[in-house]
Parts: C-alpha cells; sequence; structure tokens
C-alpha cells in the first residue's frame, strides 16, 4: 500500500502580502488569529502582528512577566468603590520572560492607558532593565489619558516611531481663567511635549489638554505635525501662538470653554492675522461672540473643510456666516455648523435669515447644518429652490430639524412635494437628511403624472414629526419616482421604519 503524502499549501499562501490581508480581515477574531499563530512560521508572525496590534492597558504584556510583577487593586481616592489595577515589583525579572516579552512588545503599534498605576519603583525597574530603550519599541500611537497618579511611566512609551500622541495630564474638565497662574497639569503638559519633541520629532498628530497658555510653548518645534488638536482653553491667543509656527499643519481643532470673559473678547479683537498656509480642515468650538472674531482672523487659502460649533445668537450666526463665504468661497467643499439652543429664545427662526450667506459659496459638496435642542428652523419652498440653485455640486445634505417628542412640530413643514426640486436640479445630491415633510400634497396627487428622475441619492432620511399610517405607503411610492436608486428611512412617531 503506498505511503499517504500530506497536501501542500496553495502557493498564494506563500505571499506575504496576502497572509497579511487574511489575518487583517480577521482582526476582530482573537480565536482564529491565535490558531492561525499555532500552524506555522508563515502565519504565525501575520497572525501575532494582529493580535498584538493595538494594546489597552499593560495588562495583558504584563502577564507574561509572572515571576516579577503582583497585579493587586486599589481604591480610588474620590471613588472608594471603583478599583483599579496596580502593578508591583516583587522579585527581580527573569531573564527568559524578560526575552518573551520584548518578543511581544515588539509586536504593539497602539497603546493607551486604561485606569492603571504604576509606581516610581516599578517605572524606575522597567527602564533598567530596559536600558532606556522604550518599553513598546514599534509604537507609533500613544493616548495618555488622565493619568497624573503616575507620570514618571509616562517615559517608558516615548518611541521615536511615534505618529500620533494624545495627553491628557487633568483629572477634571474645567479650564484656567486666563491671565491666572498656571496650574501644575499645565506645567506637565508642557513638559510631557518637550520629552515628546526630543524622543518623537517626526510625530506628525498631537492631541492636547492645554487650559494655559504655557502648555502650548513646544508646539511650534514640531515642523512636521500635520494634526493638531487643542481642548478646554479659554485663551485666545493659542491662535497667535500656533499660526505660522507649524508650516506642514493641514488638520486644526480648537475647542474653546464656550463661555469667554468680556475681557477674552477684547483680547482676541487685538490679535493679529492668523496664517495657515496648508491647513485644509477646521474644526472649531467656542463662545458664539468669540466665533466670527477668529473666523475673521484666518488667512487659510487651502481650507476645505470647516465644522463651527457656537449657540444661536442670530446676529453672530449670520456674521459667521458672512465671514465664511467671504473668505473661504475659493477654497471650500465641505461645510458642518451645529447649534446650540439660544435658551433666552427659543422661538423659530427662518432657514433664509441664519444661513442666506452661505449661498456664496458656490463649490460646496457637503452641506451640514444642524440645531442641538428645541429651536425650530422653518425650512420653505423658496429655501430648497435657492439651495439648488447655490449649490447645484451638492453631494451630502443635511437640513436641521429638531426631534419632536410628539407627532407633530409647532411650526408649518415643508411640503413633500418640494423635494422634487432636489431631484431635478441636484442630480449629484447622494445622501439627504431633513424634517420629514408635510404629507398633505400626496392626498389628491395622482402618482401616474409623477415623473420619474434620474439622480445618485442612494440615502433619504426623513427624521422626526409623524405621517399618518395611510400616506407612508404612497409616500414610498412617489419618493421612488424622485429618487429611484434611494434607500428611504422613515423616522415617524419617533421610530425608524426601514425601506430595504
Amino acid at each position: 500500500m503506498p505511503a499517504l503524502s500530506l497536501s501542500e499549501a496553495h502557493p498564494v499562501w506563500s505571499i506575504a502580502e496576502v497572509v497579511r490581508e487574511v489575518m487583517d480581515q480577521n482582526a476582530d477574531n482573537a480565536r482564529t488569529l491565535a490558531s492561525c499563530a499555532q500552524v506555522s512560521h508563515a502565519f504565525s508572525e501575520p497572525a501575532l502582528e494582529v493580535l498584538w496590534r493595538e494594546l489597552v492597558g499593560l495588562d495583558r504584556l504584563l502577564s507574561i512577566l509572572r515571576k516579577s510583577v503582583v497585579r493587586t487593586h486599589m481604591p480610588l481616592e474620590d471613588l472608594p468603590d471603583m478599583r483599579i489595577k496596580r502593578y508591583i515589583i516583587s522579585a527581580p525579572i527573569d531573564d527568559k520572560e524578560w526575552t518573551r516579552f520584548q518578543y511581544y512588545a515588539n509586536f504593539v503599534r497602539s497603546y493607551t492607558t486604561d485606569s492603571e498605576r504604576m509606581d516610581g519603583i516599578f517605572t524606575a525597574t522597567l527602564l533598567d532593565k530596559s536600558e532606556g530603550k522604550p518599553l513598546l519599541p514599534r509604537l507609533t500611537f500613544f493616548k495618555w489619558a488622565k493619568q497624573d497618579e503616575f507620570s514618571s511611566a509616562f517615559l517608558l512609551f516615548l518611541s521615536p516611531m511615534l505618529r500620533f500622541v494624545h495627553l491628557n495630564f487633568f483629572s477634571y474638565g474645567g479650564s484656567t481663567p486666563v491671565g491666572s497662574q498656571p496650574l501644575p497639569e499645565d506645567l506637565t503638559t508642557a513638559a510631557a511635549l518637550r520629552l515628546v519633541h526630543a524622543r518623537a520629532p517626526a510625530l506628525d498628530t498631537l492631541q492636547i489638554q492645554a487650559c494655559h497658555i504655557c502648555s502650548l510653548d513646544p508646539v511650534p518645534g514640531f515642523a512636521h505635525l500635520r494634526s493638531l488638536q487643542i481642548s478646554q482653553s479659554k485663551d485666545p491667543r493659542i491662535w497667535e501662538k500656533i499660526a505660522g509656527s507649524l508650516p506642514a499643519l493641514q488638520s486644526l481643532t480648537v475647542y474653546m470653554t464656550t463661555q469667554s470673559l468680556d475681557e477674552d473678547i477684547l483680547r482676541a479683537k487685538r490679535l493679529p492675522e492668523a496664517r495657515f498656509g496648508q491647513l485644509t480642515h477646521l474644526e472649531f468650538m467656542a463662545d458664539a461672540r468669540m466665533v466670527p472674531i477668529v473666523l475673521d482672523l484666518l488667512h487659510a487659502p487651502c481650507l476645505r473643510r470647516l465644522h463651527l460649533q457656537m449657540e444661536l445668537k442670530d446676529h453672530l450666526c449670520v456674521r459667521a456666516c458672512e465671514i465664511v463665504a467671504s473668505r473661504f468661497a475659493q477654497s471650500l467643499r465641505s461645510l458642518e455648523l451645529e447649534l446650540d439652543d439660544d435658551y433666552d429664545d427659543t422661538s423659530p427662526r427662518e432657514f433664509a435669515a441664519l444661513f442666506s450667506p452661505l449661498y456664496a459659496l458656490r463649490e460646496l459638496v457637503d452641506v451640514q447644518l444642524a440645531i442641538r435642542f428645541d429651536t425650530e428652523i422653518v425650512v420653505t419652498v423658496d429655501d430648497v429652490g435657492h439651495m439648488a440653485e447655490a449649490w447645484p455640486n451638492v453631494q451630502h445634505l443635511k437640513l436641521p430639524f429638531t426631534a419632536y417628542p410628539e407627532d407633530e412640530p409647532e411650526a408649518p413643514r415643508l411640503p413633500v412635494t418640494a423635494l422634487e426640486t432636489f431631484a431635478r436640479r441636484c442630480p449629484k445630491l447622494e445622501g439627504l437628511v431633513m424634517l420629514i415633510p408635510d404629507p398633505a400634497p400626496l392626498a389628491d396627487l395622482d402618482l401616474a403624472t409623477v415623473p420619474s428622475y434620474s439622480n445618485r441619492l442612494s440615502r433619504l432620511h426623513l427624521v422626526s414629526g409623524g405621517w399618518p399610517q395611510n400616506m407612508i405607503e404612497k409616500g414610498k411610492l412617489y419618493f421612488k419616482h424622485l429618487f429611484p436608486n434611494a434607500k428611504i428611512w422613515f423616522d415617524v412617531d419617533l421610530g425608524v421604519h426601514d425601506d430595504d
């Protein structure tokens, strides 16, 4: 009887790129990846690369050092019922375990802190064992959030390969008044940034909590920085600090405290022009009084995406829209404007009264206008016509709406037949989100007389309010005439009816 021969693997599995792609496709299936890691050498390392690529907390990695690291749990001072992990060195680190630890640490690309404490002795022991080298030598993503209690461990993670760093040394969400002395956390942030710059000067993405202006002192040194996010600052001088000093900056996000003092507003008005030669994406949240002042400072000729969030103060909203239209008409392609209620006046607003200055932005392809909470924005048939004329190339459009607890809004709704304007005049429109329109015109409409349009709309989401049940099916048929390729979401009586 001839000997049985084992079948050979298909030649495709000898292609490293194919194996890596298969492992990536199974990134969410740890059991499968673990099995692949045990099959063969060709499968092992690609599987381990995916299994160990992202690390949240050090627990999994430190479990390798069984002979020398003890994990205990300790209560938080302010929250005694909540316990966090604490790592303690209990014996000299075993050389064989350390070799295995380094093997797996070499696979880690992303590390995020996770409710754990490493005291000074523990950190010093690891620094000594690693001879001062990074604990995770190939780390590219590093998120250090609210871990001020064990800052000595920070140096362990400063790999020269770092490209993304998120720092938050604050244990609260407040901010320091402009002109006051910096808090210890502000000084710690600045010191940490200097360490990051010394160890990872090629960093391209930085996210920081920076309550005091001193926190930003090291930022201009990051010459390769392409994306910067600053949170919790009240001081408008941050624009002067970073403008012109980051030549490669393309994306900037600034979340200022939404209530500014009067002296902050006066200080902002005295700032010089802020020049950002390569900036393409700006996200800005601030006091409504601050937003138009800062927009008027900006010189960003390449800006393509703008996201603003502010309180709905009518004249300030209009002024912000006017400045956006005058400064960025040539470059802007995407605009997102989020407005929070003006609690002193929640009466309905007319769409054109707030947003008509935006009609000058003729090249917009993505328009997202949102109102949060209870203020109604009334959109008319004329408004639809003006939008279609102003933004003929629009691909994604979101109109402001309020989520009503009742079936019917108080203000009049746009008649459903107004959507024919979008179907006819916006052939590139792919997604439309808006308040569910008034179905009354459908009652006497003969669907056989409705023309069928050709356009790209693939998602129609009609939100809030309600329709009589006997109108829903007719409405779907009507929308199929207008948008034959669209998947339609009816949010009726606050329940989504999905039309497949």
